[in-house]
Order: C-alpha cells, then structure tokens, then sequence
C-alpha cells in the first residue's frame, strides 16, 4: 500500500500556504520550533 506525505518544515504563513497547494490528497506532517505555527 502506497501512502503519499509532505513534510514540511517551518509552518509559518508561507509554508501553510505551500502545504494547502502541493498537500492535497496527502498526509501532511508540520514541524516548526514555534507550536502556535503547527497548530493553525
């Protein structure tokens, strides 16, 4: 079984925007030193 997931490291404003484009259809796996980032 294949599973598809971006990770994105640094989940501030442009990097939420960049994993809503490419993550669609994918699990999508956040990692940031700020928590609040992660959380949005």
């Amino acid at each position: 079984m294949k599973k598809d997931v971006f990770v994105l490291t640094g989940a501030g404003s442009i990097g939420i925007a960049i994993a809503r484009r490419v993550g669609i259809g994918k699990h999508i796996v956040l990692a940031d030193f700020n928590i609040e980032n992660a959380k949005r």
